[in-house]
């Protein structure tokens, strides 16, 4: 029986293959690990993008809130005594009460106000005009207090968001290198077979 006998000509080969199999695979896995993780890194871009507007919007509607409570105390006081100056803190409590609300709509991820909301906005301004404060300071409140429960839950969710397109992108940087080192193993490989062929005879 003739035995089989690995010549020069075949360890070259089987070299070659590995070397070419090994260069081809680990290419075709590195252009799509980069190309996740360049995706991914815009991903991330555009949601920190996305949170940082709605924590700037949730924080001005409540700083407006803070000065609506500001002139609603003015009027309480009797800063200004009289009709004019009693319409002025009236439009300047409507002005930041209103502003407060529709800024904590827009927090919640929203492009625009829906009708409802300013139903009710126009609603609160009625009873101001009327001369009903507290009943115009609760409504402003409450619907403000209910879009600010909204506005936190949307940003809840892009915090998680970000999270996760962060631990995508670490995993597939991870899985890059992985296939960085065995590409350079087997190719090394590939070669140290190739430099058998010229101690075997």
């Amino acid at each position: 029986m003739t035995k089989a006998r690995v010549t020069p000509r075949l360890l070259a080969v089987i070299g070659v293959l590995v070397v070419v199999v090994s260069t081809v695979v680990g290419t075709v896995l590195l252009e799509t690990f980069d190309d996740i993780v360049r995706d991914t890194v815009e991903s991330i871009s555009l949601q920190e993008r996305q949170f940082s507007r709605l924590w700037q919007t949730h924080t001005q509607s409540d700083n407006d809130a803070a000065t609506s409570e500001l002139f609603e105390a003015f009027i309480a006081q009797g800063v200004m005594p009289g009709s004019a100056g009693d319409v002025f803190l009236r439009d300047r409590l409507d002005f930041y009460a209103r502003n407060s609300a529709v800024r904590m709509t827009l927090a919640t991820g929203q492009d625009d106000i829906p009708q409802f909301v300013r139903t009710r906005l126009d609603q609160a301004s009625e009873l101001l005009r009327r001369g009903d404060i507290v009943g115009a300071r609760d409504k402003f409140r409450t619907l403000t207090n209910e879009q600010r429960l909204l506005s936190q839950k949307e940003l809840n969710e892009s915090r998680e968001s970000v999270e996760r397109l962060e631990s995508q992108f670490a995993r597939y940087q991870e899985r890059s290198r992985i296939v960085r080192y065995l590409q350079l193993s087997f190719n090394l490989l590939g070669f140290a077979i190739v430099s058998l062929k010229d101690i075997v005879t």
